[in-house]
Formats: structure tokens, C-alpha cells, sequence
């Protein structure tokens, strides 16, 4: 099967999970602790799954190209699953293919900071029998 295929089968099942699933009872809420740094999201079973098929929707949708970054660009509005008490209602989607990694992390910058960690160790571990060397010395004399 050619990837073509893969994608046309797949898009074919997000629309038969699309046309059968119940927006009624789903919900969603989504809550911040402190800052709003920290948080999660609760939900129902019906909420989980209307948003993971919005998801799958959201892999394939039509990208508008007159939209900017307050509308979004997508024509998916997922507000229907977030209740009143979350901390934020998403009114729109966007879909980016050119979006940078969050955490970059080449081989090479990894071996460095491997190495920097191992660095910092081994020299904690010197200066402390140093140290003990010369308690042990002071003691003795």
C-alpha cells in the first residue's frame, strides 16, 4: 500500500469517526494551578474522544491561507468541548508544518553537555580528597 493510500484509507476512517461520534455530552476542562505554568486537563470519555477526533480533523483539514494568527487557520472550532470554569477555551485551530522543535537537542551538543556534567564530577571528586588529604594532614600534625 503506497502512502497515498495509507492517507486517503486513514482520512477515510477520521470521517466515519467524525459522522459517528456524540457532541452532546463531551466535555473538557482545562485548569492552571499558580502561574499557569502548571496544569492539566479533565475531561469525560466522550470529551477525550471528540477532542482526539478533532485532532485527527485537525491533521487534515484545508489550511486557509487569508487567516492570520487570531483566527487561525484551520475551519475547526473545538469550543464545544471546553466548559465554563477552564482556564482557557480554545476558539480556533492553526496548523504549522514549519514549527521549530521545542527541545533541540543535536548529538553533538548532548556529548557536550555530558561532558561538562562529567567535568564538574570528576573535579567535585579531586577537590574533595584534596580536602580530605589536607583535614587528615592538619589532624595528624
Amino acid at each position: 500500500m503506497s502512502e497515498l493510500e495509507k492517507e486517503e484509507k486513514l482520512k477515510q476512517l477520521i470521517g466515519e469517526f467524525s459522522q459517528s461520534m456524540v457532541r452532546d455530552n463531551a466535555r473538557l476542562q482545562v485548569f492552571s494551578e499558580g502561574d499557569g505554568d502548571v496544569g492539566g486537563i479533565i475531561g469525560n470519555r466522550q470529551g477525550y474522544l471528540c477532542f482526539g477526533i478533532e485532532m485527527l480533523n485537525a491533521a487534515f483539514a484545508e489550511v486557509e491561507t487569508n487567516c492570520n494568527a487570531e483566527t487561525g487557520n484551520l475551519s475547526i472550532d473545538p469550543s464545544y468541548l471546553f466548559d465554563s470554569n477552564s482556564a482557557f477555551i480554545p476558539k480556533w485551530l492553526g496548523r504549522r508544518e514549519d514549527l521549530k522543535p521545542i527541545l533541540n537537542v543535536t548529538p553533538t551538543s548532548a556529548k557536550f553537555i555530558l561532558g561538562g556534567v562529567l567535568l564538574i564530577l570528576v573535579s567535585g571528586f579531586i577537590f574533595s580528597v584534596i580536602g580530605l588529604i589536607t583535614v587528615i594532614k592538619w589532624v595528624l600534625s
